[in-house]
């Protein structure tokens, strides 16, 4: 249980990470 729970904070900080990153500067992730 506490690996899945790992797992998901660790997809959701990703995404969240990626999300921001795309907004910061699109040039650099294009």
């Amino acid at each position: 249980m506490v690996s899945l729970f790992h797992e998901t904070i660790q997809s959701v900080f990703h995404a969240a990470v990626s999300d921001y990153l795309s907004r910061a500067s699109p040039a650099t992730i294009q």
